[in-house]
């Protein structure tokens, strides 16, 4: 999938299709199965060692059924010490990590079939999870980055979920 910044990070689509996207729009979402479904986008993270420097991710997403287990939405590195991830829990909470340190988990549940916006933050002082634009949890920032990877969409999902 071609990346609409302009920065040339294009991700590989594996299993996930086109969906509808939160304005109604076909094909500019994608629909992740919660089994396999991933995109993956190379990305040199070299740029993003440096600690004091300011990072954000985001994602909007819109899970259409209750969860088993915790799912990763969006991940560097998952399954051994995230360096980033974004995720929603069983209960409907959702959470966020950055370099492999949790920043926290939303104080209420999502909807089920409403879209929602997520956004994990990280500046010199804090390190801050924001849901649909309100803080959730400032943690103080600690770990470090030192590796190379891919970020990942839809990675061990457990119910399916709509993400753009």
């Amino acid at each position: 999938t071609n990346d609409a910044s302009g920065n040339g990070n294009h991700g590989t689509v594996n299993g996930a299709t086109l969906g509808v996207d939160r304005f109604g729009e076909s094909g500019k979402a994608y629909s992740f199965d919660g089994v396999d479904d991933t995109i993956t986008v190379p990305v040199n993270m070299t740029t993003l060692r440096n600690l004091n420097d300011p990072i954000t991710f985001t994602l909007w997403f819109k899970p259409i059924q209750q969860l088993s287990r915790t799912a990763l939405m969006l991940g560097a590195n998952p399954g051994s010490g995230a360096d980033f991830s974004m995720g929603i829990n069983p209960d409907a909470t959702v959470r966020g990590g950055l370099y492999g340190v949790p920043v926290g988990t939303s104080i209420s549940p999502v909807s089920l079939g409403q879209w929602h916006f997520l956004s994990v933050s990280r500046r010199i002082d804090n390190s801050i999870l924001f849901l649909d634009g309100v803080v959730q949890t400032i943690a103080t920032p600690t770990g470090t980055h030192n590796r190379e990877t891919n970020l990942i969409l839809g990675a061990r999902q457990a119910g399916g979920c709509r993400e753009e």
